[in-house]
């Protein structure tokens, strides 16, 4: 993966990707991130490519189909701009089409947000759903950490890792439960708007569970990062409803578990998620209105 994202646009592999993707060649490409996948932007074409490796066909398959069946249901999701992945030797990808991102600094952006997700909350699921996957995630992660982590540090991790783990263990994942079609990482960067509507991308981790486990990311990034109270309040407000936020509030470790094992990946390249780290660690069970926010890597 680290190839594809290399200064070179003109590699073959990603080159013939989008071309066999759109049916011609395409111009100009972007990279927009980095992660499980390497999202391009085409601006002329005005389409997304999300280029994963060939390992993941299965499961970028099965996403991509699930994401055509929820968009025919009327989920507030993006479709897929094809309706096929293609792939060369070691990679495949999928091509999506092109929406306006949101701000993400403002009670608009997040009462859109809510609105967005008791959308999706409300489809009934066309197919069966996996159950989430961020316990499997957390526990990958937790195996990988650096092992120049200081103790008081990984210990955190791991501490906090089995709490989040014990919750999940715990959830309903059934519709006579109370469980709804999730997206699995529900955040203003994941919401974009396409034909005048707001809709969610980034569909790798569509699952079913409990609609609280797509709150408390929003709860987190309130609790932990910009707190405002009018951000919050327009996002409860979006979402409206009758949800447990007791239960948010539990599940908040489930997402602060997942961002800070993400974070410790960076441990041995980044000075400054090595400092973040440590702060978040030392704050982690004390009132977050006492202490210097969390920010952002």
């Amino acid at each position: 993966m680290a190839e594809i994202v290399a200064d070179d646009r003109g590699r073959p592999e990603l080159r013939h990707l989008a071309t066999e993707l759109l049916g011609h060649p395409v111009g100009h490409l972007e990279l927009v991130r980095r992660g499980s996948a390497a999202v391009f932007r085409a601006p002329v074409e005005r389409v997304i490519l999300r280029v994963h490796h060939i390992d993941d066909l299965p499961a970028v398959d099965a996403a991509l189909h699930l994401a055509s069946q929820l968009a025919e249901a009327g989920a507030p999701v993006v479709p897929p701009a094809r309706p096929a992945s293609v792939r060369a030797d070691r990679f495949v990808a999928t091509a999506w089409p092109l929406g306006q991102p949101v701000s993400d600094d403002g009670a608009d952006d997040a009462a859109a947000l809510g609105r967005t997700l008791a959308g999706l909350h409300a489809v009934v699921p066309p197919v069966d759903l996996p159950a989430p996957g961020v316990a499997d995630r957390i526990r990958r992660r937790l195996k990988e950490l650096d092992p120049t982590i200081p103790g008081e540090i990984s210990g955190s991790l791991h501490a906090h890792a089995e709490a989040a783990l014990d919750l999940l263990a715990g959830l309903p994942l059934n519709a006579a439960a109370g469980a709804v079609v999730l997206h699995g990482d529900a955040w203003p960067g994941n919401l974009v708007r396409l034909d005048g509507e707001h809709r969610m991308i980034d569909l790798d981790d569509l699952c079913i569970g409990p609609p609280e486990l797509d709150l408390a990311p929003s709860l987190v990034t309130y609790r932990r990062f910009h707190r405002d109270s009018d951000r919050w309040e327009a996002f409860v407000d979006g979402y409206a409803g009758n949800p447990d936020w007791v239960l948010a509030g539990q599940l908040a470790v489930v997402r602060e578990s997942q961002m800070n094992t993400w974070l410790a990946s960076l441990w041995s390249t980044s000075a400054v998620a090595r400092d973040e780290l440590r702060h978040r660690v030392l704050t982690w069970d004390v009132d977050p209105s006492q202490q210097r926010p969390w920010r952002t890597i």
